[in-house]
């Protein structure tokens, strides 16, 4: 069981698994990946439903040509927020794989 106490000073005592800055690191990572996975599913059910080519006729109703119009807004949408999350996964990845080989550094 984990316990927390406050010294003299001021600063917590913890007695069990401390919270690190590696630790948040990682917490903050798992959450952003989650959220890019989610995104990538997404936006693989959209494409899987949009259309390259629609084959317009007098017989083809207008909802199929607005429903393929509303597919590629959907996707033109979430394609920049997609390449952010994108990013910001790969740089919290760096920035763990640095952060731990720094504290290795410097605990030898």
């Amino acid at each position: 069981m984990w316990t927390r106490s406050v010294s003299r000073t001021g600063t917590f005592n913890t007695k069990g698994a401390p919270m690190t800055t590696l630790t948040i690191l990682f917490a903050l990572w798992g959450l952003i990946a989650v959220v890019f996975v989610a995104l990538l599913i997404y936006h693989g059910h959209l494409t899987q439903h949009e259309t390259d080519q629609l084959f317009l006729n007098e017989t083809t109703p207008s909802s199929v040509h607005q429903e393929n119009d509303d597919i590629v807004r959907r996707v033109k949408t979430i394609q920049p927020i997609l390449k952010v999350v994108g990013t910001l996964t790969v740089l919290m990845t760096i920035a763990i794989a640095g952060f731990w080989i720094w504290q290795a550094a410097h605990q030898v």
